[in-house]
């Protein structure tokens, strides 16, 4: 059987309470549960909103999510295949959750949620540091004095490995986002959020990695034509689950000779593409539907030659920033 063939996906819902509601098809079942889902990571330094669509649950499971008491729970979809690939693509924290009635037999449930939001939106920090720190206790003293703390992922070695002391002291009495404005600036890094944990990363990570590189072409997913970018390289394939931001960044492979080059105006030049077609990933969308055609990824992969990407949390106005979900009891 094609290992891309029989689609799997898995809801799980926990509590601000603890308890976990968990919906899912994991077997092959033509007339499950509809459920769709769009999930976003378009690029770092951004927080990342997702939609989960829930059609005609049964009453009480219904009455279950939305009585949770629901703002605040979190939230994780996994989706891929039955005898393939397989994987959680999103994790987060549900902001809003919309009931409505679409006909006369067919009601959904919508789930909003939004990963990132304790780094980007307004947490507030404060503490002060003797003369003598290093990057490291700095970022370290920072994600556990915010008023909702933070949970720290893969940091990178160039950033761990930084010992050089300061002069003199410091006090920092900002928002988290600032603040994390600020030390990616001054450690050359770029700080990105995945499962709700803060990453840091640098141009300098993940080459080791290149000979681990996704491939894709028209016999493992990929779908219609790649094309150039500013950035690099967008493209669409199945749904893949391995496919995702991380630290230190995932590589993809193409075929350069699949690739739709971008064209330009007289006097610009185009990105530089990689002779070998091997990508950071930089932007990832997962977009699905159990019963129609949608299971799609939706790539952009960052080459060395391109420009460099907005940062996207910069362009987001304080009146867009969502108050921090609590997630005690």
């Amino acid at each position: 059987m094609n290992s891309q063939y029989g689609r799997k996906w898995s809801v799980l819902i926990v509590l601000r309470s603890g308890e976990t509601i968990e919906i899912n098809q994991m077997q092959f079942e033509p007339e499950g549960l509809k459920v769709t889902f769009d999930i976003n990571y378009p690029g770092i330094k951004a927080w990342y909103f997702s939609e989960i669509v829930l059609w005609n649950l049964s009453a009480e499971t219904s009455n279950d999510i939305l009585t949770g008491p629901v703002y605040g729970a979190q939230i994780y979809l996994s989706a891929g295949y039955q005898n393939g690939k397989y994987g959680q693509i999103f994790g987060g924290y549900i902001f809003q959750t919309l009931f409505e009635r679409q006909n006369v037999t067919d009601y959904k449930l919508t789930i909003r949620a939004i990963d990132g939001n304790k780094i980007f939106s307004e947490n507030f920090l404060s503490f002060t540091l003797k003369a003598e720190y290093t990057a490291m206790t700095l970022f370290n003293n920072a994600i556990s004095n915010a008023q909702t703390q933070i949970q720290a992922g893969k940091i990178s070695d160039v950033v761990k490995n930084n010992n050089t002391q300061s002069y003199r002291g410091i006090t920092v009495f900002k928002t988290t986002r600032d603040f994390m404005e600020e030390f990616s600036k001054n450690t050359g890094s770029q700080a990105f959020v995945i499962d709700d944990k803060l990453n840091i990363t640098t141009s300098s990570d993940g080459d080791e990695n290149k000979e681990m590189a996704i491939v894709k072409s028209p016999d493992s997913g990929l779908i219609g034509t790649p094309v150039q970018i500013d950035y690099g390289v967008s493209f669409k394939c199945l749904l893949d689950s391995d496919i995702k931001l991380a630290a230190p960044p995932n590589w993809i492979k193409l075929d350069m000779s699949l690739v739709r080059l971008q064209a330009i105006e007289i006097g610009t030049m185009s990105t530089i593409l990689d002779e070998d077609m091997i990508l950071k990933i930089g932007g990832v969308r997962h977009i699905g539907d159990t019963r129609g055609n949608d299971w799609y990824t939706e790539v952009i992969g960052y080459t060395i030659g391109g420009k460099t990407p907005p940062q996207l949390f910069e362009n987001l106005k304080a009146s867009e920033m969502l108050p921090i979900p609590k997630t005690g009891a």
